[in-house]
């Protein structure tokens, strides 16, 4: 597999994956194994393969902090500094080794999960010795971050950098965990604050697979204040967690670039398709179709590119035919027009018209635009578009939208559990309802437009995220939570 094959199958495979154990792995890492019982205070994170994604938390009434933003999320204005974020993150890059970063990771394997009052620190903190988090915390606080990539290599641009933003995603939440164990809570909001403005960093690049990486590392950062909020004597979160930016990362752009992605990776597909076809040979159309299938693999290895063509041009040709001739194109002209520009100029169409029916639906908010992706969806995965290669490249870009509100939604959920606990620290006890809170404003549920689910049980409640009809059941995010009186 070339570089290329690697870059095209992040952008198509990994939404796909995204409620399987590949995005399990990325988005929210499966838990290690614990006791049977858990400590007090202590998240359990679970992904059922037929359920929601369950976070179990014991918390305490908290009231809102004073001032209300002492604790924000993200750097405040007079902790950032002029100068681009990039040069810092490309040198704590370069500072991980692979040694160090096997490290890392296999000190998360055994201790990224495991409850405070089992943490080893000392071992814990093996996970955390690199200079690497010096230069991210820094580059995390520069008001720039522009990454300058090379656009025009279009699906041969590489990012290898993306693979370690996540290892020292992983060193940083050891270190915010060990923060939170010290109760230096303190520390670790500056950490969080460092996650989540890396997170937006990373996801300031053009492209999907960078707003992917920047949704896991955000996620590994809201896992440990999961963890913060339990702590009986840590602070409320809801206005922090108000304060940060909706939607937390945004996809608008990476689509602008997925819109366009074709077309700069293979100029000539360009002219064809947008008015100068009579500047083209049918020699020319065939390279460049040539081109693009080998860099995406689309055939068996060692299969060369005439019988698909061939067998491309026998399934497409008539339609092709068909089609120019509704656009006015005369018989004697259709007959003239070599076979391999008649069936790339219908299939280029056929694959502007399906990506923008898919693409508009992302300026709209998920549960306004869930309908409209998976009709557009299913049109790209039906059997009659898979003789068009072009096709490919749209499958399961509807995901990547979910993706964008499945983060919002946590977020939103967390802002829910700070808003309960405002609500027990005042009254001295749960409301029976969420329409029971009047102190603070309360979110509604992003995947759905409605406000989230809510039920109580004596001093235990549950928080849930409703899907809309049709989505996976492990599409969904619960919140299990005990609460218990200060002593």
């Amino acid at each position: 597999m070339n570089k290329l094959t690697i870059i095209v199958a992040a952008l198509i495979v990994f939404p796909v994956a995204s409620a399987g154990a590949q995005v399990a792995q990325v988005i929210a890492p499966p838990p290690t194994t614990q006791p049977a019982t858990q400590p007090a205070y202590t998240p359990t994170h679970t992904q059922p393969d037929n359920g929601p994604y369950t976070i179990r938390m014991t918390v305490h009434p908290v009231a809102e902090s004073r001032p209300a933003l002492q604790n924000k999320l993200l750097p405040s204005l007079r902790d950032t500094k002029n100068g681009n974020a990039v040069t810092l993150y490309y040198i704590a890059v370069d500072m991980l080794s692979k040694n160090v970063s096997d490290q890392i990771r296999d000190t998360w394997d055994a201790w990224g999960e495991v409850p405070l009052d089992h943490l080893d620190i000392e071992a814990a903190r093996a996970g955390t010795k690199t200079t690497s988090l010096k230069y991210v915390r820094l580059g995390a606080r520069r008001a720039q971050c522009q990454w300058d990539y090379p656009l025009e290599e279009g699906f041969a641009l590489l990012l290898p950098s993306l693979n370690k933003h996540r290892t020292i995603a992983y060193s940083l939440a050891l270190d915010t965990r060990i923060a939170i164990a010290e109760k230096r809570y303190d520390d670790a909001i500056i950490n969080t604050q460092t996650g989540l403005s890396f997170a937006r960093h990373i996801a300031s690049g053009p492209t999907l697979i960078e707003d992917l990486v920047g949704i896991a590392v955000a996620t590994i950062s809201l896992n440990q204040v999961d963890l913060l909020i339990q702590q009986p004597d840590a602070p409320n979160l809801y206005w922090a967690l108000t304060d940060l930016p909706r939607p937390f990362i945004s996809l608008r752009d990476a689509m602008k670039l997925e819109s366009d992605m074709l077309y700069i990776s293979y100029p000539l597909l360009d002219k064809l398709a947008h008015g100068e076809a009579n500047t083209l040979t049918a020699e020319h159309i065939r390279y460049e179709l040539q081109q693009m299938t080998d860099d995406i693999d689309y055939w068996i290895d060692g299969k060369s590119f005439a019988p698909l063509m061939f067998g491309i041009s026998l399934i497409q040709y008539t339609h092709a035919k068909h089609w120019l001739a509704e656009r006015g194109y005369t018989a004697v002209q259709i007959e003239r027009m070599p076979v391999a520009q008649a069936v790339c100029l219908y299939m280029l169409t056929e694959y502007e018209e399906a990506r923008d029916d898919m693409f508009k639906w992302f300026a709209l908010p998920y549960w306004q635009a869930r309908d409209g992706l998976s009709e557009a969806a299913k049109k790209i995965d039906a059997p009659s578009s898979r003789g068009n290669p072009f096709m490919r490249l749209l499958s399961a870009m509807s995901r990547a939208k979910f993706l964008e509100v499945k983060l919002d939604c946590r977020i939103q959920m967390m802002r829910c559990v700070e808003a309960i606990r405002l609500h027990a620290a005042a009254t001295g006890s749960l409301p029976d309802a969420l329409g029971d809170i009047t102190l603070v404003p309360l979110p509604t549920n992003p995947i759905t437009g409605k406000p989230f689910q809510y039920t109580r049980d004596g001093d235990n409640f549950t928080l849930e995220a409703d899907l809309l009809d049709g989505m996976r059941p492990s599409d969904g995010m619960r919140y299990i939570v005990t609460i218990k009186p200060n002593s």
